[in-house]
């Protein structure tokens, strides 16, 4: 299996050398991406049904490693704990529905397929681009995913619909002045004075999680360290915590990420009406190896 995976990575090294103007994200026409992502979609379904899901998920992480959508293709293990922290006791099953407010290339769609009873997901991205990979990816693997176009923080894609899990790498670092517009600050107060953006995504994914009376739900977000200390984002703690929503605040590696060398944590949120009344703090930060995967970015895995 590692030298059929091996040799489809080069394959689609072989892709990207043939059309190196069509570059998802590129300056090129809405156009300009179709013919790579055919011949990848062609390669990856020569491929026996039981190893397609894995097959993409490797060919995500080399292909969008480094390149225009780096920043929107979250590595595939950092998405599999986040599913796993999400659904931690709870023995998801196949009509549970999954959401992700900032979805990238659906890597966490992926981890929903890979569970043994798979899931149902709904993902919004920013991104066309990042769209388009996302359900083709979803396609490739053998799930289902519903994607959606535009910004989470100003529509909200599934109006009136709720879930039973969200679960989100969203953009960390990035500083949203206002958000003083749409659906967010109604249905969660508490963000009108975030900046730090990766909190904005997790309000967003709380708001969309079923409510307590309806059995609630969980979620997991990656976030920066920062948030948890920041002035400005103190507003937003202090409602997770005096409201009982924040379970736990994990600590992980530095180096996990293709975008940033920098360190990065988890969140746990719940709606469940039998959550504890608790917050844990555990450190995770040593949990890593330090091989760097080829054709990417990243200097650190999960292990």
């Amino acid at each position: 299996r590692l030298e059929r995976l091996t040799a489809l990575c080069a394959r689609v090294r072989e892709i990207d050398s043939a059309y190196p103007k069509s570059q998802l994200g590129g300056p090129q026409s809405a156009n300009a991406h179709e013919k790579p992502i055919e011949l990848l979609a062609t390669t990856i379904s020569a491929l026996p049904s039981d190893q397609r899901r894995l097959a993409a998920d490797h060919v995500m992480d080399a292909y969008f490693g480094t390149g225009a959508l780096t920043e929107v293709h979250t590595p595939t293990d950092v998405n599999e704990l986040l599913v796993q922290l999400a659904s931690a006791g709870l023995d998801p099953s196949a009509s549970d529905t999954w959401y992700d407010p900032a979805c990238g290339t659906a890597g966490v769609g992926s981890a929903v397929a890979g569970l043994p009873d798979g899931g149902r997901f709904f993902g919004q991205e920013l991104s066309e681009e990042a769209a388009s990979v996302a359900t083709m990816r979803a396609v490739l693997g053998g799930g289902t995913a519903d994607v959606r176009v535009g910004d989470t923080l100003r529509l909200d894609a599934f109006a009136g619909v709720s879930f039973d899990f969200a679960v989100s790498a969203p953009p960390l670092g990035t500083v949203r002045e206002s958000i003083d517009f749409g659906w967010l600050p109604e249905a969660c107060p508490a963000v009108r004075k975030v900046r730090e953006s990766s909190l904005l995504f997790a309000g967003a994914a709380l708001a969309k999680l079923r409510r307590a009376e309806d059995g609630g739900g969980t979620a997991a977000i990656l976030t920066l360290p920062s948030a948890m200390h920041s002035r400005a984002d103190s507003a937003i703690r202090r409602w997770l915590v005096e409201a009982g929503y924040l379970q736990a605040v994990i600590q992980l590696p530095n180096g996990l990420l293709n975008s940033t060398s920098a360190a990065s944590m988890a969140i746990l949120l719940s709606t469940r009406p039998d959550r504890p009344g608790r917050t844990r703090v555990v450190d995770a930060s040593g949990v890593f190896s330090d091989e760097r995967e080829q054709g990417t970015e990243r200097r650190r895995t999960l292990r």
